[in-house]
């Protein structure tokens, strides 16, 4: 291996460690008070070479937020499409919310990176990036949603409505497993998640279609 592969691959690890570094101070209470500096002192390197793989703490959520995404996004690819279209969409649902119960340590991040206002402060890289990566969202979204149209599984009204209700839900139950709310005494986190997945399809299958569609 040459000299200039070895460099890519210290640059690569060092940026990873940065990035470890960093999940690791953003999963605790005092989140809001992680500073370059105190990453760079976990990480083991110099503030300076922080600042040479990213531009700002910012550009670190940002990054963070993004691989976060990108890791669900290559489960969701590996669902088994040869099963009923109903059960692929109820199998993806569940699978989404497993994976985010399974991470909570993003959960702090990937909220902050929702904002309005922190997207307009991020490089326009970054903000292409995050148009992307909901673009890849909306599209798996539509194709299995689509699949149960033509299968007859739920009515076919038009996307946006369909997206309004399940990630409302989504958002609301993944909050509840983040957040650690119970449902009763104790929360069963199967049991919920069926329940959820259940729920989010008695949903599409009752959804009203607007009169010319």
């Amino acid at each position: 291996m040459g000299l200039q592969d070895r460099k890519l691959r210290e640059f690569s690890r060092r940026e990873e460690e940065i990035l470890a570094a960093s999940m690791r101070l953003l999963d605790a209470d005092d989140w809001q008070a992680v500073t370059v500096d105190k990453i760079a002192e976990l990480a083991e390197v110099g503030k300076g070479t922080v600042y040479k793989h990213f531009s700002s703490k910012e550009d670190i959520y940002a990054h963070l937020t993004l691989d976060f995404y990108e890791a669900l996004l290559v489960e969701l690819a590996g669902l088994d499409r040869s099963q009923p279209a109903v059960e692929v969409l109820t199998r993806g649902i569940e699978l989404a919310l497993l994976y985010h119960y399974n991470n909570p340590e993003y959960r702090r991040v990937t909220q902050y990176c929702k904002r309005g206002d922190f997207k307009k402060r991020i490089s326009t890289s970054l903000q292409q990036q995050f148009r992307e990566c909901d673009e890849r969202f909306k599209v798996q979204a539509g194709e299995l949603l689509k699949a149960c149209i033509e299968a007859g599984s739920i009515p076919g009204a038009p996307f946006q409505q369909m997206m309004y209700g399940i990630t409302t839900c989504f958002e609301g139950a993944v909050n509840i497993l983040w957040n650690g709310e119970c449902l009763g005494d104790e929360l069963d986190v199967d049991e919920y998640i069926d329940s959820i997945s259940g729920f989010i399809l008695s949903g599409l299958k009752g959804l009203r279609i607007p009169s010319g569609v």
